[in-house]
């Protein structure tokens, strides 16, 4: 459970951003992820990653734990609008 907050954690702190991004862009990609993740459209949610990061955590490994978050009957997750 520990390594799947971290995941959760780690997931959300990677978003790709490129040092030239203006703000509006941050935030329309931020929320484009977010949509994404809502929607369950994880595998296509995992562009927005840091391609570095699957080389700690596989890609297909990721993808793998966001799954079985969503279809584990413990875990609640609520999410609220980007502002």
């Amino acid at each position: 459970m520990n390594q799947l907050l971290s995941s959760i954690g780690l997931l959300l702190l990677t978003i790709q951003v490129s040092v030239a991004q203006t703000d509006a862009t941050i935030k329309k990609d931020f929320k484009d992820y977010q949509e994404l993740i809502q929607k369950g459209q994880f595998e296509a949610s995992l562009d927005y990653i840091y391609p570095k990061l699957f080389e700690v955590l596989p890609k297909e490994k990721m993808l793998q734990v966001m799954q079985t978050m969503t279809n584990n009957p413990m875990l609640e997750m609520e999410f609220g609008e980007s502002k």
